[in-house]
């Protein structure tokens, strides 16, 4: 059951969520950096031909061109939360629980440091929307009903999730 979209602004927990998605473009764009940087080392340390020989200016060069696609490779993965972020808004959405459930889940590999180990496990809740599980805490489990509405509350541009929330009456 959708309804027209309300947007309010975002709050300050939810910003911190959004920026915590920014660490896959940090990351990956770090990485490309590195390893441009160590092809560029490999190649001037161990040239095949004359031509691989690469002077200092050219590497210094090198360098600024692999942080300047790093840099740019880092915005375009991040520009839609960076959007959201600047907009400041949210998209709710109201949709019925059609189940909930509750079930043990296990930690990987907790299990196979020595023989007999038990496995770390933990009771992880579910409430199950449009045939979509979304993983909630215990308390929000406990609180809510299948058949309850809930708002979902998204980032308008890049549709992140920021939270479910009960819809209060």
């Amino acid at each position: 059951m959708m309804e027209d979209a309300i947007k309010p602004k975002l709050t300050k927990e939810d910003i911190k969520a959004i920026r915590y998605q920014y660490r896959t473009g940090y990351i990956l764009s770090a990485m490309l950096f590195l390893i441009g940087l160590f092809m560029v080392f490999v190649f001037k340390a161990y040239p095949l031909t004359d031509i691989n020989k690469l002077n200092i200016n050219e590497l210094i060069l090198f360098g600024f061109a692999m942080a300047l696609f790093s840099l740019l490779v880092s915005y375009v993965i991040n520009r839609k939360y960076i959007s959201d972020i600047r907009n400041g808004v949210k998209k709710q959405e109201i949709r019925l629980i059609q189940k909930k459930q509750s079930k043990q889940d296990y930690e990987a590999g907790s299990g196979t440091l020595y023989i007999d180990q038990e496995m770390k496990g933990r009771i992880r809740y579910d409430i199950i929307v449009n045939n979509i599980p979304y993983r909630v805490d215990r308390s929000f489990f406990l609180n809510c009903n299948e058949g309850d509405e809930v708002l979902f509350n998204f980032a308008p541009r890049s549709n992140f999730l920021i939270n479910v929330e009960l819809k209060k009456i």
